[in-house]
C-alpha cells in the first residue's frame, strides 16, 4: 500500500513537455509566427531579446489579453491494440469506449507593462517593467473517459514579471538584460488503480495543486545593426527550477475497496483513510522540484524597403536537461486495508523524464501600408520534444507547424496603437501502437500494469490576441 502514494505523484509530468511551451507570448510576435528577435521593438522584447527596447520611441504602456485552446480527440486501444473495454455503461458493466475530446475552455493569458526610451549625456537606453507569459493550453476530458488515467482535468500557469534594460555602447551595437520574479502553479486530476487494471471499480483519484511564487530569473540579448537595412539578433533565457509546494490528495470514491479519502497538505478532504478523524496526517504539503529549459535565440531583419521588415529566427529549447521531476516533503501515514498496520511512505521520489531538445526555424514579418495601417504575416515549424511512445493525453506533443496574421491600426498621430493577432497550430494524426505509458498501479492487490497510452490522437490548436498600446510625448526620430 505504501506504493500508492509514490506512483500518484507521477501525475506532474505534463507540466514539463515540449506541449507545454504551446507557443511564445505576445501579440506582435504571434503574427510574425515567433520571427521576432532581431525586429522586437516594444516592451515584449523582453522575452525575445531585451536588447530591442532600444527601438522604443516613447513613452508606451501596453494592455493586452490572448486565448490559447489545443484541440485533443483521443481513441484508446488496449496493450493488444484493439478497442479498450474500460468504461463503464449506465448498469455498471464495462463497455468499449467513446472517442474523448479535450472540452477545456481557452486559457487567457494576460499582457500588461511599460516601456520608454531616456538618455544620460550621450548614451541611448531603453527600459521596461512588464509581465508576459509562455502560450500554454488547459484540459479537461471526461470524468470517466478512456483516458483518466492520464489526466482528467490539468491547468499551468506560469508568468514572469520584472524590469529590462537595452543600452547602445556603440552605434551599431546594443546589449539587454531583464531579471524577473517568476510564478509557477500547476493543478491537476487524474485517476490511478488498486488493481493493475483500467476498470472504474479500481480506480483512485489524485488531485494536485502546487506552486512556486518567487523564483528569480534573467536574460539577455545583443543587437548589431550594420546597416540601416539589416539587424542581427541573439538573445538567451537560462532554464528555472522551481520548488513548488503544495497538497496532493487521494480518494476512494467508487472504489470497490471503499477506504475513504486522504490529503497531505490543508486537510481538506474527509475520511477515514488515513489515522485521525480528519483524514489527514500532515499539514506541511510537498514540494515539486520542476526544470524548464533554457531557449536560445537567433534572428537576421532585413529592409529592403522603409515599409517592409522580413526576419529568418532560429530557436532551441533545451528540454533534454529535465532529467528528473522530484518529489519532496511527502509526510504520509497511511493504513494497510489488509494487514491493518501503519506504513510511512518515503519522503522522496525521484522520477525520470523522456525528453529531448529541440528546435524551431521561423520567418514572419511586416508590411506598413500606410499611416493608419500595417499588416503582419508569418509561421513556424518546430519538431516535437516527445518521443510517440511518451505521448500521453495530457502532453500531445508531435511536429508542429504555426501559421498565423494580424496588423496593427495607428490612432491620433499614433499615439494610440491596436494590436490584432491570430494563429493556428497544425499537427498531423499520431497512431501510437507500440506507447510506453503504463496505467499507474497502487500496488494494493497486486504489481501488475497494463499499457494506456496505445490509440490515435488528433491535435491541433489555435491562438488570438488584442493588445491595445497608449504613447505618451514626441516620438523619437522627431527629435533626432
Amino acid at each position: 500500500m505504501k506504493h500508492l502514494v509514490v506512483l500518484a505523484l507521477l501525475l506532474p509530468t505534463t507540466a514539463s513537455a515540449g506541449g507545454y511551451f504551446f507557443s511564445d507570448s505576445g501579440i506582435v510576435s504571434l503574427s510574425r509566427g515567433g520571427a521576432w528577435v532581431a525586429g522586437a521593438d516594444n516592451q515584449f522584447a523582453q522575452r525575445y531579446n531585451p536588447a530591442g527596447l532600444i527601438k522604443v520611441e516613447r513613452p508606451t504602456v501596453n494592455l493586452g489579453w490572448a486565448g490559447v485552446n489545443q484541440s485533443v480527440k483521443f481513441d484508446a486501444r488496449d496493450e493488444d491494440n484493439d478497442p479498450t473495454e474500460s468504461c463503464e455503461d449506465a448498469d455498471g458493466d464495462l463497455v468499449e469506449c467513446e472517442q474523448v475530446v479535450n472540452e477545456a475552455s481557452p486559457f487567457s493569458v494576460p499582457q500588461i507593462g511599460f516601456a520608454m526610451p531616456f538618455s544620460i549625456g550621450d548614451q541611448d537606453f531603453g527600459l521596461a517593467f512588464g509581465m508576459h507569459s509562455p502560450f500554454a493550453p488547459s484540459y479537461a476530458y471526461a470524468e470517466e473517459g478512456a483516458q483518466r488515467y492520464g489526466v482528467k482535468d490539468s491547468s499551468i500557469y506560469q508568468f514572469s514579471f520584472g524590469p529590462s534594460l537595452a543600452w547602445r555602447p556603440h552605434p551599431i551595437v546594443t546589449i539587454g538584460a531583464g531579471f524577473n520574479m517568476q510564478m509557477f502553479w500547476v493543478e491537476q486530476t487524474l485517476d490511478i488503480t488498486t488493481f493493475g487494471r483500467a476498470d472504474p471499480s479500481n480506480d483512485v483519484g489524485i488531485t494536485l495543486k502546487a506552486g512556486d511564487y518567487v523564483t528569480p530569473g534573467f536574460d539577455v540579448g545583443v543587437l548589431i545593426e550594420p546597416v540601416e537595412q539589416v539587424s542581427i539578433g541573439l538573445s538567451m533565457m537560462p532554464g528555472s527550477k522551481y520548488d513548488a509546494s503544495g497538497s496532493v490528495g487521494i480518494s476512494f470514491e467508487g472504489n470497490a475497496l471503499e477506504l475513504g479519502s486522504f490529503q497531505d497538505g490543508d486537510c481538506e478532504l474527509p475520511g477515514d483513510f488515513a489515522e485521525g478523524d480528519e483524514g489527514c496526517q500532515s499539514e506541511d504539503g510537498i514540494t515539486l522540484a520542476i526544470q524548464l529549459p533554457m531557449v536560445l535565440r537567433a534572428g537576421v531583419a532585413v529592409r529592403p524597403v522603409p515599409e517592409l521588415e522580413v526576419e529568418v529566427a532560429f530557436v532551441y529549447q533545451q528540454w533534454s536537461t529535465m532529467t528528473d521531476l522530484v518529489v519532496d516533503d511527502v509526510d504520509v501515514s497511511i493504513i494497510n486495508p489488509l494487514t491493518s498496520e501503519v506504513e510511512q511512505v518515503d519522503s522522496q521520489f525521484v522520477i525520470p523524464q523522456s525528453l529531448h531538445d529541440t528546435w524551431s526555424i521561423r520567418l514572419g514579418g511586416q508590411y506598413r501600408i500606410n499611416d493608419l495601417l500595417e499588416v503582419r504575416a508569418g509561421g513556424f515549424y518546430e519538431p516535437s520534444a516527445v518521443d510517440p511512445e511518451h505521448v500521453t493525453v495530457s502532453l500531445v506533443d508531435g511536429d508542429k507547424i504555426q501559421l498565423g496574421g494580424g496588423g496593427s491600426f495607428y490612432i491620433n498621430d499614433e499615439a494610440l496603437r491596436i494590436d490584432i493577432a491570430g494563429a493556428g497550430i497544425l499537427m498531423s494524426d499520431i497512431d501510437i501502437t507500440d506507447s510506453e505509458v503504463h496505467l499507474t498501479n497502487a500496488n494494493v492487490l497486486n504489481d501488475d500494469t497494463v499499457v494506456v497510452g496505445n490509440g490515435t490522437y488528433k491535435t491541433g490548436g489555435w491562438m488570438v490576441g488584442l493588445q491595445a498600446s497608449y504613447a505618451f510625448g514626441q516620438r523619437k526620430r522627431e527629435e533626432m
